[in-house]
């Protein structure tokens, strides 16, 4: 298994598994947007556009299909309904899971604007829309929640609670990294890094695994299955995406690439004073990291860099681990269908 994707990997389209749930979902997000004011449904579709986002027509790396959010809702609820008829399943599947996609869409904006990242729509629309836009896609997840057809208030109110409570939590992780930044990463343990992972990739990756199956109206057993799945899914990759730009850092040094595919939050991550899991890890083995980031000590930075790294990509693989055996516990009862295990990054 490679630690990081493959040029071949890297280039590979979308899987054409999911054209046709991906045009469906499209229109679902067509149907919730159409009466709002031109100006700010044009900025809508500017912000689904961006790269994995559900307009888009580029697939965010690793490799996962556009509208991975909304793809996961639908097909976590697909595998586990047994009762619920198609019609009404399908119709309550394309609307949450727009309403995830609209969700984690805000979020990514917020985050953007939190960190100072210049984005293509940061850039394009500037902080003030991107703002408003942020704030009108939270108003439309919880709209498109609750006004389900063919659903009871008190589902769609269990809905609405999940995706709140996600909220909370997600907040209180990227608020926890904020305040870290100026705290000094001796404060910080292995933990603390893995706790932030979990308010701020888990309990997203945890609601869009849930959510759906929620719609399905399943014991409360199995829906502790999903979020527990999910959970570890985003811890796991939330922790294997900084090993994963760290990486690119130290092979690519300080030269402005425009042609880099990979993001470069990273050297924002060390200005600002981030505390990610191989960051932290470095600074436990050399106090200053700033006299290893010159060029003229590559050596050295690549040395301490890399331990951190195979140190942090391999607290991912446990954690991975852990969602495989979560994941063969679902197998006992439902059957995993070849796109929720792709979604999953869990192929065969």
């Amino acid at each position: 298994m490679n630690i990081f994707p493959t040029q071949k990997e890297e280039s590979q389209p979308s899987s054409s598994l999911f054209v046709a749930t991906q045009d469906m979902l499209r229109e679902e997000f067509y149907r919730c947007i159409e009466t709002l004011h031109p100006a700010l449904r044009a900025d809508l579709l500017l912000a689904l556009q961006s790269p994995g986002k559900l307009l888009s027509q580029t697939a965010y790396l690793p490799a996962l299909p556009a509208g991975s959010w909304a793809l996961l809702v639908f097909y976590s609820g697909l595998c586990v309904n047994t009762q619920v008829s198609q019609t009404t399943l399908y119709r309550r599947l394309y609307r949450t899971g727009v309403a995830v996609e609209c969700f984690i869409c805000a979020l990514d904006l917020l985050d953007d604007v939190e960190d100072g990242d210049q984005t293509p729509i940061i850039e394009a629309i500037g902080i003030p829309r991107a703002l408003n836009v942020a704030t009108a896609l939270l108003a439309l997840a919880q709209q498109a929640l609750l006004s389900l057809e063919d659903t009871s208030p008190l589902l769609k109110a269990q809905l609405s609670l999940v995706l709140q409570n996600a909220l909370l939590q997600a907040t209180e992780g990227q608020h926890r990294d904020l305040v870290a930044e100026s705290q000094p990463a001796s404060d910080f343990t292995q933990q603390d890094c893995i706790d932030i992972a979990a308010q701020k990739a888990g309990s997203l990756m945890s609601l869009a695994c849930s959510i759906g199956v929620l719609c399905v109206e399943v014991p409360e057993e199995v829906y502790q299955k999903f979020a527990q799945i999910g959970h570890l899914v985003g811890i796991a990759a939330q922790l294997d995406n900084d090993s994963h730009d760290l990486y690119y850092l130290i092979h690519t040094g300080n030269k402005k690439d425009h042609a880099q595919p990979y993001p470069t939050t990273v050297k924002t991550d060390l200005i600002r004073g981030k505390k990610t899991l191989p960051l932290v890890l470095a600074h436990q083995q050399r106090d200053d990291l700033s006299e290893v980031l010159s060029p003229a000590d590559v050596a050295t930075r690549q040395q301490l860099f890399s331990e951190a790294i195979y140190t942090s990509w391999g607290v991912s693989l446990l954690y991975q681990e852990r969602a495989l055996e979560c994941l063969r516990q679902i197998e006992k009862e439902y059957a995993i269908s070849p796109e929720l295990r792709a979604l999953l990054r869990m192929s065969n």
